[in-house]
C-alpha cells in the first residue's frame, strides 16, 4: 500500500537474486505477504504481512513447492496444469491503490519452464470484464501490466523493455503503480533492480484504478 523507493527496489533484488527471503526490515506496509517457508504453506498459504489475508489453493494438484537452486536455496511456489493458483479474499488493505491518489507496489521472483501462451503471475480482479483491476503477466520475451477500472472501459498497459524474459531463467521484479502521476507514467517495472519501463497503450482517459470486491490472487 505504498510506492517502493529506489534503494529499497535494490536491496529486494540482491536479497531475491541471492536466494534470500525479502523480510520485513526491507519492505514494509504490506497488504499481503506470502513467503514459503515451509511445505506446509503450499497447501495452507499463510499471510505473514500481520493483517491475515491468508489465502487458498486452487486446484492444489496443480500447486507444489520447489527451490531456487539444487542446493536448497529459498523454497517456492510451484505452479503447473493449466488453472494452479492461489486466491486472497478482498480486504480493506488494497483499498490503497484505488482512486486518483491510490498508490501500490507488487513484488516477486519467478522462473518459466514454459512461456507459450503467457501466464498471470499477480492480479486483482474476477474473471470476465467487470470488477478488474490490475493484471500483471509473463510472455512472449516480456512482462506487462494492466491497470484499469473495474469495467475495463478505461485502462493503461505497459511493457518491460531491454530485456528478453526467457525459460529456465530466475527474474526478480517490483512494480509500482501512483495514479497521482502523469497519465502514461504511473506504472514502472523493474526486473532485476533495473527499470525496464515501456508504455504501451491506454484507452477511455484512464485516472486511477477502482475498488472492486474481487480477489487478489497469484
Amino acid at each position: 500500500d505504498s510506492v517502493k523507493t529506489a534503494a529499497q527496489v535494490e536491496a529486494m533484488a540482491e536479497r531475491a537474486l541471492a536466494g534470500q527471503r525479502i523480510d520485513q526490515d526491507v519492505v514494509t506496509d504490506l497488504s499481503v505477504y506470502l513467503p514459503c517457508d515451509n511445505e506446509l504453506l503450499a497447501i495452507d498459504p499463510q499471510d505473514q504481512s500481520g493483517n491475515g489475508n491468508h489465502g487458498t489453493v486452487i486446484n492444489p494438484d496443480d500447486v507444489g513447492m520447489g527451490r531456487t537452486s539444487t542446493s536448497g536455496a529459498s523454497q517456492v511456489f510451484e505452479f503447473g496444469g493449466t488453472n494452479g493458483h492461489i486466491t486472497v479474499a478482498d480486504a480493506t488493505e488494497f483499498d490503497a491503490h484505488a482512486g486518483g491518489s491510490g498508490v501500490m507496489t507488487l513484488v516477486g521472483a519467478f522462473k518459466a519452464d514454459d512461456l507459450a501462451g503467457g501466464f498471470t503471475l499477480q492480479e486483482k480482479g474476477n474473471s470476465g470484464f467487470t470488477d478488474r483491476e490490475f493484471r500483471l503477466d509473463a510472455g512472449n520475451g516480456i512482462m506487462q501490466m494492466r491497470v484499469m477500472n473495474n469495467n475495463v472501459s478505461a485502462f493503461e498497459i505497459y511493457n518491460t523493455t531491454g530485456v528478453t524474459i526467457s525459460v529456465g531463467t530466475w527474474y526478480h521484479y517490483v512494480v509500482t503503480y501512483d495514479a497521482s502521476l502523469a497519465a502514461d507514467n504511473r506504472v514502472f517495472i523493474y526486473v532485476n533492480g533495473v527499470d525496464r519501463t515501456l508504455f504501451s497503450s491506454s484507452a477511455g482517459g484512464f485516472s486511477g484504478m477502482t475498488s472492486a470486491a474481487a480477489p487478489y490472487s497469484i
